[in-house]
């Protein structure tokens, strides 16, 4: 807990795989992913409680900055008003709450880049991953 891990190697030598079997988006062939003292391995991407963000982000194109960032709220089945009141909390803390109605493919990439980590932030992981989290900061 508290810690920072860096991933550090050439292209194509298995940094973002590693982070896809973390995460459970990919299969290992072989080993375990312990957190917690458990193996994860065999459990669903949605019970392992770790927020990633993508090296390209992955947000939904044709939803708003909110809308990308309440989805995993969403499939919780919270309330609109705890929500709203996360959504903004996290949009705050990226420096993005005046772009919150805007469409995410209207943004440049750092500003993207923000609303995947807010997306990722939102739903309090135990485990945060970045894949590539420095490749489109805004100057």
């Amino acid at each position: 807990k508290g810690e920072l891990v860096t991933l550090l190697g050439p292209s194509g030598c298995g940094k973002s795989t590693l982070l896809r079997c973390i995460t459970g988006l990919e299969q290992p062939k072989s080993g375990e992913i312990v957190l917690d003292n458990e193996n994860i391995a065999d459990k669903p991407t949605k019970d392992r409680n770790i927020g990633f963000v993508f090296q390209q982000y992955a947000l939904f194109p044709t939803m708003t900055v909110f809308e990308n960032v309440a989805f995993g709220l969403k499939v919780k089945k919270l309330s609109p008003e705890v929500i709203q009141e996360k959504v903004f909390e996290m949009l705050s803390l990226v420096d993005m709450t005046e772009q919150a109605d805007k469409n995410v493919q209207f943004l440049s990439g750092g500003q993207r880049q923000r609303v995947a980590l807010a997306r990722s932030l939102v739903t309090e992981p135990k485990v945060l991953l970045l894949d590539e989290p420095l490749s489109a900061l805004d100057a």
